[in-house]
């Protein structure tokens, strides 16, 4: 064997070149076997790193392949060739390392209420942790989650959930007119419903009697105020004239 030179090249003669020696002697060569072999370590259940470094420690040549796997993140579940097989010094070795389980589906809770959102996760097998945010949808609801699509078994699934809309007082439109009302109320984030109530004196004729909700409560923007608006009735057709 040689540590040097490869298969088949010759290594020593005797007697050494430039010697005379007489026709039809014999003269003498030695030829490599090539490197002397050397003994695959086993590394599986050891980590990537290790594995590398006792490869490469031992004149061989690893190659990681990331593979999902029950087992451990980082930890290698298999190599090729396996330990104890004698290779020649600088072959390459395979080596399987768990990149952890395959990701799953995880169901898309977006919409749902907080309860429901989390027994659907759990039935699919994943914990649930819970962010409370400023949102303008109902409290309670799923705004947002984190991850969505797939994600490894037995993750974490953070929620996002809704503190419910902000509240903001409500302005006091009492006796104003129906178009001022509106316009307040408008202007302060809020929709107007408008409903008539019949009034018999002219000066409340378009005025906003009541509201609800009343004046200084607190209510969500976007949600809905009543106006009650006072309207005197349009007088009825004369009765008929009476039958001669």
């Amino acid at each position: 064997t040689s540590e040097t030179a490869p298969t088949g090249i010759v290594i020593r003669q005797s007697p050494d070149a430039g010697i005379r020696i007489a026709k039809d002697s014999t003269v003498h060569i030695w030829v490599s076997k090539g490197l002397p072999p050397v003994e695959v370590p086993n590394v599986i259940g050891k980590s990537r790193d290790d594995a590398v470094s006792t490869l490469t420690t031992a004149g061989l040549s690893p190659k990681v392949f990331l593979i999902h796997s029950a087992k451990a993140a980082d930890t290698v579940t298999g190599q090729d060739p396996p330990g104890g097989t004698k290779v020649k010094k600088g072959s390459r070795v395979r080596v399987n390392v768990s990149s952890g389980p395959a990701p799953v589906s995880v169901p898309y809770v977006v919409g749902l209420s907080f309860t429901a959102a989390s027994a659907q996760l759990q039935n699919a097998g994943f914990s649930v942790s819970r962010s409370n945010v400023e949102s303008e949808k109902p409290k309670e609801t799923v705004v947002a989650q984190d991850p969505t699509g797939s994600a490894p078994p037995n993750s974490t699934i953070t929620l996002s959930v809704s503190k419910g809309p902000k509240l903001s007082p409500v302005p006091d439109v009492t006796n104003q007119d129906e178009a001022s009302a509106r316009t307040t109320l408008q202007d302060a984030g809020f929709k107007v419903a408008v409903q008539n109530q019949d009034v018999t004196d002219p000066a409340l004729e378009g005025i906003v009697l009541t509201q609800s909700p009343t004046g200084g409560t607190k209510a969500a923007k976007g949600s809905t105020v009543t106006i009650t608006v006072g309207r005197i009735p349009t007088p009825g057709p004369p009765p008929p004239p009476p039958i001669p």
